[in-house]
């Protein structure tokens, strides 16, 4: 065998090589929104990431939580995208076109609309799931699992509370455009806050406090996701600011000792009207910057001494 044809039989290993590989890996999840739920509740998630072609079905560590699979969305292949424009022609050709045709000419036209943001590839395809939390469900960090065809997926943080939740939805923005002001979100103590940062994105709550309150805002954003592997920085920097109701600043954390998550605490003044924001230190977001925090008058560990003792 001469020089090139070798050159080329090896490309051709190399390249089946790499189409088994794509065809093999297992499962990625990159995020699950919202990260948690309250002890008796039923709520939908969105777990995204890559490779979750045929998922099969979800499994939680622990008891008392369930999850079905209730639909699941990728991007198209080139080949996929070339075959409904073929197809479309097809039936834009036809003289006479029956309900059927109509209708089914609207969906393909549908699905070659190009997003105005795409997706980060790592993120790009999504399974929605419908979660049930029984009431009997031990509060504290799970660990979420996606099965599908290619085997099991990483571990991921899911949370089960005993707190109210206030979950703000986001969409994809533009990392280009300035970000939309969005408006106070009202909220009421004591209540576990779910969202997601978008760049440059600044999410603020407001709620109503009385004087002596002993308030604890606990964040997690780093534990819940403690490595993004495309961000630079690959982590979400968290940071809580809280303003009092003429907008002055009153307190400000971005970690808690050895906690990369924010935790604040303050005891209240006066009676009034109070601002809680949270924003990327850096003022990055993405879809996978998702965060929860527990607020209100909330007991919270702060030391223990001595850290053990003789048997």
């Amino acid at each position: 065998m001469n020089r090139s044809r070798w050159l080329l039989a090896l490309a051709a290993v190399v390249a089946g090589a790499g189409n088994v590989w794509a065809q093999a890996a297992p499962p990625h999840v990159g995020f699950i929104f919202p990260a948690g739920g309250r002890q008796g509740s039923t709520f939908e998630m969105k777990l995204a990431g890559q490779f979750l072609d045929d998922a099969v079905s979800l499994h939680f560590s622990g008891e008392g939580v369930e999850a079905k699979i209730l639909g699941q969305t990728r991007p198209l292949t080139m080949r996929e995208l070339d075959v409904l424009r073929v197809k479309l022609r097809d039936l834009e050709k036809k003289k006479t076109k029956t309900d059927d045709d109509r209708k089914e000419i609207e969906a393909i036209r549908k699905k070659l609309v190009r997003p105005p943001v795409q997706p980060t590839p790592a993120l790009a395809e999504v399974v929605t799931m419908e979660v049930t939390i029984r009431a009997t469900a031990a509060p504290g960090p799970r660990q979420l699992r996606l099965k599908a065809k290619t085997g099991m997926s990483n571990p991921v943080v899911f949370l089960v509370g005993q707190l109210p939740e206030v979950t703000s939805k986001k969409e994809l923005v533009d990392p280009e455009a300035p970000p939309p002001r969005a408006p106070d979100i009202k909220m009421t103590l004591p209540v576990t806050l779910n969202s997601q940062l978008m760049p440059g994105g600044v999410d603020r709550y407001r709620f109503a406090a009385r004087k002596d309150q002993q308030l604890v805002f606990v964040t997690r954003a780093r534990s819940l996701i403690p490595y993004l592997a495309d961000a630079v920085p690959g982590y979400f920097q968290a940071a809580l600011t809280l303003y009092d109701g003429k907008g002055k600043e009153v307190a400000y954390s971005d970690h808690f000792h050895h906690r990369q998550d924010p935790v604040l605490a303050y005891k209240v003044p006066e009676d009034g009207e109070y601002v809680l924001e949270i924003k990327d230190a850096l003022y990055r977001g993405r879809e996978d910057f998702v965060y929860r925090i527990d607020a209100g008058e909330l007991p919270f560990i702060t030391s223990v001494f001595p850290l053990g003792g003789q048997a």
